[in-house]
């Protein structure tokens, strides 16, 4: 059967309505709120919702700028070679959280801004419930060439991540790969996260960091891609704490050695202590990621308690013509797929 006929389930699992999370019910080929006052189209398998009506200027301009960086065939090499070195994090990251759920029957997963949703994909490889969110309906289109029985139209979600539609206490893990830095206000990002996570569920965090190295060379070399909002690992460590969680793993993915010998020598030995994602206690890691960075933080927290959940905003709907990617086009990530598949066979 091909992904166009593939019919949604029955079943939506913790699916909600993203303005009033509202429980839903399959109408045709859309979603509809029980109580019938809103409507969710569908189309190619994607589910679209939407984003706060409030920031509607932002999220466009934003919308198209992730398009032509993750939606198009022009940039398949760049996404090849990001992956090669982007995709043995995420691994090593799922291994991880695979473990520290072994105890948890069908645990359920979810990616907040998941671009095409291959950590999603390895995290239903490792055994995991998933499900993805992303505003970007190309870039979720192009994931289909992750081939999963299990990750079946429905379970991708074309909407604005901070504002997950899912309902109170649906999942066991929150993943949030490279996805913090796109969001100005992080703490009410981690305060939805929280919502969604049962008590005891983890929030796994794997994001790019700022250094005092990295803070002067962007002083001197702006960032030609907007948005980014790059900063210390202290900060995010105090909101996620302020918003309900508990550190159960701080370590550090180091990605690039320095050319002179000095700084290679001080990150070789920075990075012998944190080798495997292991927790990092060592003053002297954690001092050089600050000052030299070189790398990306890795956190895996624990929901210790929940926290009030900030108002729902008015939404407006994100139109199923953002679509503008074809069946064809999508065959150019075959290649992603398979250096992601390369990276998986190494350690799930």
């Amino acid at each position: 059967m091909t992904l166009e006929a593939t019919p949604l389930p029955r079943d939506l699992g913790p699916l909600r309505a993203q303005d009033t999370l509202e429980p839903l019910v399959l109408d045709g080929d859309r979603l509809v709120t029980v109580s019938g006052r809103q409507t969710y189209p569908v189309r190619e398998g994607l589910v679209f919702m939407g984003y706060p009506a409030s920031d509607e200027a932002l999220i466009t301009a934003t919308m198209e700028e992730e398009r032509r960086w993750q939606g198009t065939p022009d940039r398949v090499q760049l996404d090849e070679e990001f992956l090669d070195v982007s995709a043995p994090d995420a691994v090593a990251l799922i291994r991880l959280l695979k473990d520290m759920t072994r105890n948890v029957p069908g645990p359920k997963a979810l990616e907040l801004g998941s671009g095409s949703g291959w950590v999603t994909w390895l995290l239903d490889r490792a055994g995991f419930d998933a499900w993805m969110v992303d505003f970007e309906a190309n870039s979720l289109y192009s994931g289909w060439v992750y081939d999963s029985e299990t990750l079946a139209p429905g379970r991708r979600v074309v909407a604005d991540a901070r504002y997950a539609p899912f309902a109170d206490a649906s999942f066991d893990v929150v993943v949030l790969k490279e996805f913090a830095h796109h969001v100005e206000n992080t703490e009410r990002l981690f305060a939805e996260v929280n919502r969604v996570l049962k008590p005891g569920g983890l929030v796994a965090l794997l994001e790019p960091t700022m250094s005092a190295w990295k803070l002067v060379y962007q002083l001197r070399h702006p960032e030609d891609h907007e948005g980014h909002r790059i900063t210390f690992p202290n900060r995010y460590l105090r909101q996620l704490e302020r918003q309900g969680f508990r550190r159960r793993r701080l370590s550090y993915a180091y990605h690039r050695l320095p050319r002179r010998a000095i700084p290679r020598w001080l990150q070789d030995r920075a990075q012998r202590n944190v080798a495997g994602m292991r927790h990092n206690r060592s003053v002297f890691t954690a001092l050089h990621f600050r000052l030299l960075g070189g790398g990306s933080m890795v956190y895996i927290g624990e929901k210790v308690r929940t926290v009030e959940p900030p108002a729902r905003p008015a939404f407006r709907q994100i139109q199923t013509s953002r679509l503008t990617l074809t069946a064809q086009e999508r065959e150019a990530w075959r290649g992603c797929r398979d250096r992601v598949a390369r990276a998986a066979e190494q350690v799930l």
